[in-house]
């Protein structure tokens, strides 16, 4: 499943969209995170990153930080819906903003083909009745080469077993998008032989052919 890009402002904030930010504080992750990465890489991309001033912080505090106005904007690098922003949302009104529009249009996709598209649709959290188009990179499940090719293939079989799906979905609520069919989402590296033979099952049945499914690199099964 995917870890969207969630660039968050207050309900109230005059900021509509991510131009606004010049000369703003906006918290983007912990140091080394795959937020704050993925937010330096849009900004630059959009050419106003030396403009802006990054907040290295967890998502917890940054939005504490929001909710302070000791921020302008948050961007987050998860799944959705996500807690921590349920929670800010329900005393401190937020909003969010689309990011694919610019996304397409400074080449992100270009220069980062691991992230793809991603909707999070209206109604994901209170007050936010549109859609919001914005970007991912994909959760992977990485293996060593050297681990038995059964085990990993037994391992894909629970986990998107009925049971397995059930369960993880709730431990994790944006787990839900998880699907056998966008297995190769987003996926730039060699897949593990017991991935591969899971995947041939699932997605090409010796009845013919799926039509649920374009991967992106069809050679990898």
């Amino acid at each position: 499943f995917g870890s969207a890009a969630q660039l968050v402002v207050p309900r109230s904030s005059p900021i509509q969209t991510p131009y606004d930010l010049r000369k703003a504080r906006v918290a983007i992750g912990s140091h080394g995170s795959g937020s704050a990465l993925s937010a330096e890489r849009f900004f630059q991309g959009m050419g106003i990153w030396e403009e802006i001033t990054p907040i290295y912080a967890s998502a917890t505090m940054s939005l504490a930080e929001l909710s302070q106005w000791e921020v302008e904007a948050v961007w987050l690098l998860v799944g959705f819906p996500n807690r921590a922003l349920q929670e800010t949302n329900r005393t401190f009104p937020i909003r969010l903003i689309d990011l694919n529009e610019i996304a397409v249009k400074s080449g992100f996709f270009t220069s980062y083909p691991s992230y793809t598209l991603a909707r999070i649709p209206g109604g994901t959290y209170t007050g936010q009745n549109l859609d919001i188009v914005t970007f991912q990179n994909s959760i992977l499940w990485v293996a060593n080469r050297e681990i038995d090719e059964d085990l990993v293939y037994r391992s894909l079989k629970i986990l998107f077993s009925n049971r397995g799906l059930a369960q993880i979905n709730s431990a994790l609520p944006a787990a839900r998008d998880l699907d056998v069919k966008k297995g190769l989402s987003g996926v730039k590296i060699p897949l593990h032989p017991g991935a591969v033979r899971f995947l041939r099952e699932a997605l090409f049945p010796p009845d013919g052919l799926s039509k649920t499914l374009s991967p992106q690199n069809p050679s990898q099964i």
